[in-house]
């Protein structure tokens, strides 16, 4: 009986070592129901990847406790509630992903204070209220919004993130005129603001906060024809034969 024991103890001790060093935990597409675990303060992981699973419930407050995390990626799950503010202590994180799923509330300011974010994916939740404002140094090259209930005007904020190359806007219910320091971003190759709320009577000013000529990318992801039903006048900007692609 005294081996069994030892050998209990010695299973358990080296199970508790493996999940100390654990720097990468990738489960995806495994069927994997629950809830997503507490994490520990003590815990190295880098890269934690729980994409097209069955989980459900909230992702955990504790997930602030993973302050090494670089890589966090749980979309397509049946998780729910708000993105915690805790995220605001993932200082090493440079992707997020959290698509396709039934988050709600708003966007925790916190998460655009994070310098080292580069790619952002919440598309197709239930996300609400204003966006938040994005830090002087922000280092974003990839923010997808698209599918939410977000509204309210465009901050001037916004367009700190000068890095951005894809800006995914579209299908929420934002408002106003787009705001002239759009013109900052000068990497962007994919814009898309199609069905919103904005304002038509901008659209000459619109045209002019662009670098000219446009790229050609941006000219491709501008929904034109739906634009032009809100009464924006786009007919002199660049042929309407453009691909429908989605963000």
């Amino acid at each position: 009986m005294g081996g069994k024991e030892g050998g209990y103890k010695c299973s358990k001790m080296s199970l508790e070592i493996k999940v100390y060093i654990l720097t990468k935990l990738s489960y995806n597409f495994n069927l994997m129901k629950g809830k997503v675990p507490s994490m520990s303060l003590d815990s190295n992981i880098k890269v934690l990847q729980l994409w097209g699973n069955h989980l459900s419930g909230n992702i955990p407050r504790s997930i602030g406790n993973l302050t090494r995390l670089e890589d966090l990626e749980l979309d397509y799950n049946s998780l729910e509630g708000e993105i915690p503010s805790e995220i605001g202590n993932l200082i090493k994180l440079e992707i997020f992903y959290a698509a396709d799923m039934h988050l709600s509330g708003q966007i925790p300011p916190s998460i655009f204070n994070i310098s080292s974010l580069k790619y952002i994916g919440v598309q197709n939740n239930s996300l609400s209220g204003k966006l938040p404002c994005m830090s002087l140094d922000s280092n974003l090259e990839v923010l997808r919004l698209w599918g939410n209930y977000l509204c309210g005007n465009i901050p001037d904020c916004i367009f700190n993130a000068w890095k951005l190359k894809i800006l995914s806007l579209n299908q929420n219910s934002f408002s106003g005129l787009i705001p002239r320091s759009i013109g900052n971003l000068t990497k962007i190759k994919e814009l898309y603001l199609e069905e919103n709320s904005f304002e038509g009577n901008g659209s000459n000013d619109f045209k002019a906060k662009f670098r000219t000529p446009w790229p050609d990318s941006v000219k491709e992801t501008l929904d034109l024809e739906s634009m032009a039903k809100s009464g924006w006048e786009v007919s002199d900007w660049h042929s309407t034969d453009k691909s429908k692609a989605k963000a």
